[in-house]
């Protein structure tokens, strides 16, 4: 696709979202079945900071994610997800699996173990991409899932061999090791974690896409990107988070690192962290404009999966109405839910032709070197680094509210940090 057909694509997408949750309306034109896109696409893999398809042709996910497998267990059936396939046009599937929580994997091994199974099975048959979520969340560090830190032994290791040895000749399945790491330093304790894990599935499956988290609950993309990643960077990409009503400013941080890092978005919700704060549409714009590769200066196509298709009552993340899924009511959405209806099937709509087989051509881009200054009032605006024949493009700077305090910041000193390192001269 060249850069004028992407354009029109992403406004096509833009044009039928609603400014606020008063006047969205689901979109029903148009045939958006995705059924078969693996079969089209392949094992998914890296060229350079870019997500590409067998064919070297970019490849740009868009997908919902699962909340806890077995506590909304009747959320996820073949028909939820035929639903999502057919009639949303979803291209990935992530399957969150709690661990330390009610009806995680600690607590239930074999029955975490048979839906995973099960609903790679469907993504399978429907030919969409799966993506395993180990997800780290109540203990920040992921260390604790090992014997020690970095140990090549512990539960995390052992469940990562496990699925590697099921999966590795699959090609609709992606790995998550770590979902939010926080309240944990990125060196030696997170990159230690990460070192281990993909030692692990490497020495079983040699090239399978792994997901990699970051700091301060997936948002610290700076530390990988500041201080170095990985020691196997082979086909591995790393994890952002950010909910769309709270976490304006870290479009910055994401526009930044995304001409120098591979991003997966494997977490985002156009709702807040809080859940129940109504969802900021126009800034959700920003964010998958961003996202969609078409601006001049950021073109890696960043896949995403939304939080969450769930019907847990009282929240605004959750993309079904309470009560839906014991009803079967796929229709029954939230204001969050029609939204990113509307914009995958936008998006499914303007992107249905058959993948190029020609390799695309990459443009590449050095690494920013943001100034250590002292820190703004508000969250600085991006002024992307000058590159050779690209007009820069705008960002909006977007004052944080008085008195704001970040919950997947616990320390306010870390804000600051965000600050600085995204400053950009």
């Amino acid at each position: 696709m060249n850069a004028i057909a992407a354009i029109v694509v992403f406004c096509c997408v833009l044009a039928i979202h609603a400014e606020d949750c008063s006047t969205i309306t689901v979109d029903t034109g148009g045939s958006v079945d995705s059924t078969g896109f693996v079969s089209l696409h392949g094992k998914p893999k890296l060229n350079s900071i870019h997500l590409v398809d067998a064919n070297d042709a970019p490849l740009h996910l868009v997908g919902v994610s699962s909340h806890n497998i077995l506590t909304f267990a009747n959320c996820y059936t073949e028909a939820a997800l035929q639903h999502l396939v057919t009639e949303w046009g979803i291209t990935a599937f992530r399957i969150t699996v709690y661990i330390e929580e009610t009806d995680g994997y600690l607590e239930n091994p074999s029955g975490n173990d048979a839906a995973i199974a099960q609903i790679i099975a469907w993504c399978e048959t429907l030919g969409i991409y799966a993506i395993i979520d180990y997800h780290v969340h109540e203990i920040g560090d992921p260390n604790h899932y090992l014997d020690y830190m970095g140990a090549p032994t512990g539960h995390a290791v052992t469940f990562w061999e496990k699925q590697a040895n099921l999966y590795k000749n699959k090609d609709h399945v992606i790995y998550e090791i770590a979902n939010e790491p926080n309240n944990v330093d990125w060196e030696p304790n997170l990159v230690a974690y990460l070192n281990a894990v993909i030692a692990k599935i490497r020495a079983i499956d040699s090239e399978t896409i792994i997901i990699a988290g970051v700091p301060q609950w997936s948002q610290a993309l700076y530390y990988p990107g500041e201080d170095g990643g990985v020691t196997n960077t082979y086909n591995v990409m790393y994890s952002f988070h950010f909910y769309a009503a709270a976490h304006l400013f870290l479009k910055d941080v994401v526009e930044q690192y995304s001409r120098t890092l591979p991003i997966f978005v494997s977490e985002w919700s156009p709702s807040s962290w809080d859940s129940v704060t109504e969802p900021n549409l126009p800034n959700s714009d920003q964010f998958l404009e961003l996202f969609s590769g078409t601006l001049p200066n950021n073109p890696q196509k960043i896949s995403s999966t939304v939080w969450n298709w769930g019907d847990k009552g009282g929240e605004e993340v959750s993309l079904l109405t309470s009560g839906a899924c014991g009803t079967l009511s796929w229709e029954s959405l939230t204001c969050s839910g029609k939204y990113l209806k509307n914009y995958v099937r936008a998006y499914r709509n303007a992107t249905t032709a058959p993948p190029t087989r020609t390799p695309t051509t990459f443009p590449t881009f050095a690494p920013s070197q943001p100034t250590e200054t002292t820190a703004p009032s508000v969250a600085p605006t991006a002024s992307p680094t000058a590159i050779p024949s690209a007009a820069p493009s705008a960002s909006p700077s977007t004052p944080m509210p008085t008195g704001y305090v970040d919950s997947c910041v616990a320390d306010p000193s870390l804000m600051v940090k965000v600050q600085k390192k995204t400053a950009v001269p």
